[in-house]
């Protein structure tokens, strides 16, 4: 609520708390057990917290979330089809981004802005679809992959690009 209050309104975290909470979840009853938890058994606990967490959509008469509004409208299972597969993006597009930035010799803030581009290149970002529609998904995917398509990787061009993004 207070989030909310101090947005407008807007939803611009609950998505990482939620999936915070479930991850943090997963390595406490790891380690509950006597268990390793490496990413992915972790992620493989969150899918097993998660399996019925797609019960959500079922039978919506009125969307009550911007995600059962987007699963309504396009289909998109947003963040909860992420938790309860596992969050397959994070296992197998962020973090190996993530690994290849900070190989490269990229700050950990930096890596972590490429990372962002990487998954913002190919997940169907329910931020963006509750702001705007999915043309506009596809022109900002489009535009990332050609950012990262292009042969020099520059912070400065991001920030203009996320400039553009924010006038949109």
């Amino acid at each position: 609520e207070k989030m909310n209050q101090s947005t407008r309104g807007v939803n611009c975290h609950k998505g990482i708390i939620f999936s915070l909470g479930v991850i943090c979840c997963a390595i406490g009853m790891r380690y509950e057990q006597g268990k390793s938890f490496s990413v992915h058994e972790t992620l493989q606990l969150s899918k097993e917290i998660c399996t019925s967490l797609l019960d959500d959509f079922k039978d919506i008469k009125e969307p009550y979330s911007y995600g059962e509004k987007l699963y309504i409208e396009y289909g998109i299972k947003g963040i909860r089809g992420e938790a309860a597969d596992g969050y397959p993006s994070v296992e197998n597009i962020a973090l190996p981004a993530l690994k290849r930035y900070l190989s490269q010799g990229l700050s950990y803030n930096d890596a972590g802005v490429w990372t962002l581009l990487e998954l913002l290149a190919v997940t169907e970002d329910s931020n963006i679809l509750s702001r705007s529609d999915m043309e506009t998904l596809r022109i900002i995917q489009s535009q990332a992959r050609e950012l990262l398509n292009a042969q020099e990787h520059s912070i400065q061009t991001i920030s203009e690009l996320n400039l553009q993004f924010i006038k949109k």
